[in-house]
């Protein structure tokens, strides 16, 4: 893939993820938003970013 594939393909992935979370967030619960912040904690004490990954 050339540059520009990657940066038009990351386009469209964001935009489908904000969207996916405009519908989602409204359903969230407790239990939903304290996993997210467990998980937003894992990113910030994994220092190497080849393992953030696995975060999502």
């Amino acid at each position: 893939m050339s540059i520009d594939e990657v940066i038009e393909l990351l386009g469209i992935r964001i935009a489908l993820e904000c969207h996916a979370l405009r519908l989602a967030i409204p359903a969230m619960g407790e239990i939903d938003l304290n996993e997210a912040k467990a998980i937003l904690q894992s990113y910030d004490d994994e220092p190497d970013p080849a393992r953030w990954g696995a975060f999502n």
